[in-house]
């Protein structure tokens, strides 16, 4: 082969190679970034949280007012829901990393197998629901829709899901102060 042949080659390969790439990112600035979840927070009447070896943790919203079934309907914090609906509805994924049954298994966000399960509900109509599975890397985890087989790894933090009431429950300063002083003093 002659020395022009090969640099005629190179070239061609180059301008692939950064074709591929220009085509990936514009791709990926335009098309590829858009909303997990497409909903409006109005919509949803009801949370719905399961996690393996744990009750389902029920918070509905009853006259503008979030309150927790399990917790004789207690209110619930108000602020911390709008932030965990507003957190989890902005949530952006771009291309999904896998769709098959299997990997469905072992990214552990299948129909039985997940570490923590959401349905969003609307007058007593499920919405949707998200599997949530394994975490790849910090503040991550890999996430499915229950209507899609595709998995996409989304910016979420699983461990700060979670799904025992106590954690969603309204508690005024007093109930705050009451469980900080031992119950041998009083707050002075």
């Amino acid at each position: 082969m002659s020395s022009k042949f090969q640099w005629l080659l190179a070239l061609i390969l180059l301008f692939q190679i950064g074709w591929i790439y220009w085509s990936h990112t514009k791709d990926l600035s335009v098309n590829g970034a858009q909303r997990f979840v497409t909903l409006n927070p109005d919509q949803i009447s009801e949370i719905r949280i399961r996690k393996p070896d744990q009750a389902v943790l029920e918070i509905s919203r009853n006259e503008n007012q979030w309150i927790l079934a399990e917790a004789g309907n207690q209110p619930a914090d108000e602020k911390q829901i709008q932030e965990f609906l507003s957190r989890l509805l902005s949530i952006q994924s771009s291309w999904p990393i896998a769709q098959t049954q299997s990997a469905q298994e072992q990214f552990q966000v299948g129909e039985n197998n997940y570490l923590a399960k959401i349905d969003l509900i609307s007058d007593s109509r499920l919405l949707t629901t998200i599997f949530l599975g394994r975490s790849p890397g910090i503040n991550t985890t890999y996430a499915r829709l229950a209507d899609q087989d595709e998995i996409y790894r989304i910016a979420f933090k699983l461990l700060d899901l979670s799904a025992q009431a106590k954690d969603w429950k309204f508690q005024d300063i007093a109930e705050i102060v009451s469980e900080q002083v031992p119950d041998n003093q009083s707050p002075e």
